[in-house]
């Protein structure tokens, strides 16, 4: 009888490591899973990065663009590098809220918007160049911080061959003070 509790509790001892041991795994491939899916989200982040830079280069080279839309595509730049600006545009993203732009700034936009509106009849590689700037800063932006929802950074991903730089523009600039154009060092000789 002794020898029977014993093999029980040896028993229940091995099926307790078994359990722990299945758990350990689940939990292994669960983290694996998880960094496999933030490594593609970087890599993608990187590409829109890459392609977002090279089409700044090009706008800030090309002495055709005015130093407003130079200024502002800058300005627009140096937010999608903050963190706390993409948090707030991915909620405002979420919950549906529309930006509100003082009636200044919004002036502003609409005429840098014209500007940039007439690239499309005169000059279709600087509005290409534009659209790819902020489509893909845009982009980037939502997939580098893990708080903005992959949802969200999926459908900026998609969103960044389309035509919605206003819209786009304004989410940045309603939920920014006026920030001066700060580039990382190197980020436009990295291209």
């Amino acid at each position: 009888m002794i020898d029977m509790i014993l093999t029980d509790k040896y028993v229940s001892v091995i099926v307790l490591m078994i359990l722990s041991t299945a758990l350990l795994i689940a939990l292994l491939e669960l983290a694996r899973s998880f960094f496999i899916t933030k490594r593609a989200e970087l890599l993608l982040a990187d590409q829109a990065l890459k392609r977002h830079f090279a089409a700044l280069k090009k706008i800030m080279d090309d002495e055709v663009v005015s130093t407003d839309v130079k200024h502002l595509l800058l300005q627009i730049s140096a937010a999608f590098c903050q963190k706390q600006v993409a948090k707030r545009i991915a909620e405002g993203i979420k919950t549906g809220k529309k930006p509100i732009l003082s009636p200044d700034r919004q002036k502003v936009l609409e005429i840098v918007m014209e500007e940039i509106m007439s690239f499309r009849n005169k000059r279709k590689d600087l509005a290409q160049a534009i659209m790819e700037a902020v489509n893909f800063g845009f982009a980037s932006m939502v997939l580098r911080w893990p708080e903005t929802e992959i949802m969200i950074a999926r459908a900026v991903m998609f969103d960044a061959e389309g035509n919605n730089i206003q819209q786009k523009a304004a989410c940045v600039l309603a939920q920014v003070d006026n920030i001066s154009p700060m580039m990382p060092q190197g980020a436009l000789q990295s291209v």
